[in-house]
C-alpha cells in the first residue's frame, strides 16, 4: 500500500474462508524490511487483525504479510486499508 499524505493507515481484515489470521506491516525494500506493527486479534471482526500505524512516510510503500493462525484453514479473507482520521486539535 501506498502511504498516504496524512502518513497513516489502518489495516482491516475480516474472515472468509481464514478465520483466524495474523498481520504484519513493513516499511523498507523487499531485501530490507523494518517491522512497524503485527497483529493478530484485535479487528471487531472475530479473531482477524487490525493494524493501525501512524507516522508512516507519505508516499513510500508499507507492505502487509497476512497469515493463518492455529488450526484454521488458509483461504479468502477480506482487508482494507484507510485513511486514519485527524487527530483532534
Amino acid at each position: 500500500v501506498t502511504v498516504p499524505a496524512e502518513g497513516g493507515v489502518i489495516v482491516d481484515t475480516r474472515p472468509g474462508g481464514m478465520t483466524d489470521g495474523g498481520m504484519a506491516l513493513y516499511t523498507g525494500t523487499c531485501t530490507n524490511l523494518v517491522l512497524v506493527s503485527c497483529d493478530d486479534n484485535n479487528s471487531v471482526n472475530g479473531d482477524m487483525p487490525t493494524i493501525y500505524a501512524t507516522g508512516l512516510t507519505p508516499g513510500t510503500t508499507a507492505w502487509i504479510r497476512m497469515w493463518s493462525k492455529g488450526t484454521t484453514p488458509q483461504g479468502t479473507f477480506d482487508i482494507c486499508v484507510t485513511i486514519p482520521p485527524p487527530q483532534p486539535a
